[in-house]
């Protein structure tokens, strides 16, 4: 029997640029696609978590900064933010 691998509509707001001062609705855009919703074989310990709520919160402003002094870690703009967690 051939396995049905599901896709499913997958929405990301992600920032257009460095954003200073305060964000703008201008400064982010909507961007969808396509995922598929298959674990990888390989693991007995996967998990697929999907996303109910989105919140921003101050900690994320220092995360989309320029300035590579900063105590956070830096992301660029127009690019998704992946969390790996072991436990």
């Amino acid at each position: 029997m051939a396995k049905i691998e599901e896709q499913v509509s997958n929405k990301q707001i992600l920032a257009t640029d460095y954003i200073t001062g305060n964000p703008k609705q201008t400064d982010m855009y909507l961007k969808t696609s396509t995922i598929s919703l298959q674990l990888p074989l390989d693991s007995s310990e996967a998990v697929l978590v999907k996303n109910l709520v989105l919140s921003c919160d101050p900690y994320m402003r220092g995360t989309k900064r320029t300035d590579r002094n900063n105590l956070f870690y830096s992301f660029s703009p127009d690019s998704s933010l992946y969390v790996y967690d072991k436990d």
